[in-house]
């Protein structure tokens, strides 16, 4: 399964490293720019291209969501899946923040603190 709020190129990339029968969950556009996935992949792998707008989604449903943001933070805890935080910004410098985004120099996530 691949999680992707990135869009663009990457987007191609991540579907191509999907196995048969593989799901590719596209929740966001982060990169700038809509993908132009090749829909004959979705044949050839048998996989499936699933978009996901999480504000709807919260809306029709919350009670789903707060199970998957249960499962979510038990699989961190667990330490199954890790978060990859490289700067942690005080609320004073977000636009420092914004720009390191702009800039694509960063590898990771940010954090704002309040």
């Amino acid at each position: 399964m691949v999680f992707d709020p990135v869009g663009g190129d990457a987007t191609d990339q991540a579907f191509r490293t999907l196995g048969w029968g593989g799901r590719h969950l596209m929740v966001g556009f982060a990169g700038g720019s809509i993908a132009g996935l090749k829909t004959n992949l979705a044949i050839v792998k048998g996989s499936s291209l699933v978009g996901v707008d999480l504000r709807q989604a919260a809306e029709r449903n919350p009670e789903l969501i707060l199970g998957v943001k249960n499962d979510v933070l038990a699989l961190y805890k667990s330490r199954q899946i890790r978060v990859n935080i490289r700067h942690s910004v005080p609320a004073e410098h977000i636009a420092e923040a914004e720009q390191l985004m702009k800039d694509r120099s960063l590898v990771g996530r940010v954090i704002i603190t309040f």
